[in-house]
């Protein structure tokens, strides 16, 4: 999973050696991008593709910084010569974007794979029935995130909205809600748990602002499990987790015009639309993102790396 910053790429050589096949998962884009995310200062970014890393340096993406740039940069082409990410035997991806993006800089074909990412969730099946009175967004504040966006598209609507999570956008976001008495928007901090799923379940829909290439946020597969629509933002992995109409709906990134008219419709859309929605939101987790679907290609790719037939 994550080796890169903390043990390093070098851990593959040895594994090699000692002859054990390697499965890789890949929640970044650390392979083929030095910062991680194609995303810098400038929005969103795919200028090293084809072994291009020096343009991390000139486009300062490493936390606006040239020396901090300049490492990643060296890391980059150093591993590219030592062929290190050669050595992994499959590259799994938890999004259909992040498996296309991998080929298309040069992955190949038979090397990267499309798994979904998995939720298990114990209990009954969520109360579908249920239409909430305020949306939701639940995650991490920062930039990438969109949540200015989000904040503009409510700025004028009269429809409560619930920010969840902590970043270094918390005290920014604060400030802004109490400058412009957005008393409508309210910024609840960091929750998990209980208090977590039973704001999930009393949201009439979760929103998802990304202006990055997310890859297959848990977020979304964690409100599908309780029969909520997602609005998401369309660009990276997000659109996989939405059937627009049925579960849920789209709209181009960074648009807050967009996002206000789709909220507008959910709020103007009949309860008995919603519930509908709800439960085909609810079914497109069971069908996609259970732990039994996932471990089913897990070890298929496990059998596969290590030569195994399948029966």
């Amino acid at each position: 999973h994550l080796f890169q910053h903390q043990i390093s790429p070098s851990i593959l050589g040895v594994i090699y050696k000692k002859r054990i096949p390697i499965v890789y998962t890949a929640h970044d884009l650390k392979m083929i991008c030095p910062n991680y995310k194609m995303l810098n200062h400038n929005g969103v970014c795919e200028k090293c593709k084809n072994h291009r890393f020096y343009n991390c340096v000139k486009y300062k993406c490493i936390k606006e910084s040239a020396s901090k740039s300049l490492i990643c940069m060296i890391e980059s082409y150093l591993h590219l010569l030592m062929k290190s990410y050669h050595l992994i035997s499959k590259v799994i991806t938890p999004s259909e974007f992040y498996h296309q993006k991998f080929i298309e800089f040069g992955v190949p074909t038979q090397q990267v794979t499309y798994i979904p990412n998995f939720l298990s969730v114990k209990g009954s099946n969520p109360d579908t029935s249920h239409i909430g009175d305020y949306f939701l967004y639940f995650g991490r504040l920062s930039e990438e995130k969109g949540l200015s966006t989000l904040i503009e598209a409510f700025k004028q609507l009269a429809y409560p909205l619930f920010i969840v999570g902590t970043g270094p956008l918390e005290t920014e976001i604060k400030t802004c809600i109490s400058e412009n008495q957005y008393h409508h928007i309210k910024l609840l901090g960091f929750k998990s748990g209980e208090e977590l799923n039973n704001l999930i379940k009393g949201a009439r829909a979760t929103i998802l602002p990304s202006e990055w290439y997310e890859n297959s946020p848990y977020s979304a597969i964690e409100a599908l499990s309780m029969g909520k629509i997602i609005i998401g933002a369309d660009i990276g992995g997000i659109p996989e987790l939405i059937e627009n109409n049925k579960t849920g709906y789209s709209y181009p990134s960074g648009d807050d015009q967009a996002l206000k008219s789709v909220i507008l419709q959910i709020v103007s859309t009949e309860n008995q639309v919603l519930i509908e929605m709800q439960k085909n939101a609810f079914q497109f987790y069971l069908n996609r993102f259970t732990e039994k679907n996932h471990l089913i290609q897990i070890e298929k790719t496990y059998k596969e790396v290590l030569g195994y037939d399948d029966d």
